[in-house]
């Protein structure tokens, strides 16, 4: 767990924010590994908790520098979007009234 936090704390290209949230999400995945691993009765389920503990807590990643442009591409173009959307609408509702002014 150690690794994992200094991997997010380490990171140069997410918000202190997006840090917590992703430490958060690590810790919370080596709890459920804990408690999983306490209530195992068997040492097949105690390395079966392990191990998907340890996938969970991997599984929490920082997002790497294309991800985070990639986002903030799609982001952009959906507000894009949506404002050439309503630019059409208010086109769509003008025209008819140009239209019938020139005739």
């Amino acid at each position: 767990m150690k690794n994992k936090k200094d991997e997010i704390n380490n990171a140069t290209n997410i918000s202190s924010e997006e840090k917590t949230d992703l430490i958060k999400q690590a810790t919370e995945a080596a709890n459920i590994a804990k408690d999983n691993i306490n209530n195992a009765t068997t040492n097949s389920e105690v390395e079966t908790a392990q191990v998907d503990g340890e996938k969970a807590i991997a599984d929490v990643t920082v997002p790497g520098l294309s991800d985070i442009k990639k986002e903030s591409i799609d982001l952009i173009n959906k507000a894009l979007n949506e404002k050439q959307d309503e630019i059409n609408e208010i086109i769509e509702r003008v025209l008819p009234c140009v239209s019938h002014s020139n005739s």
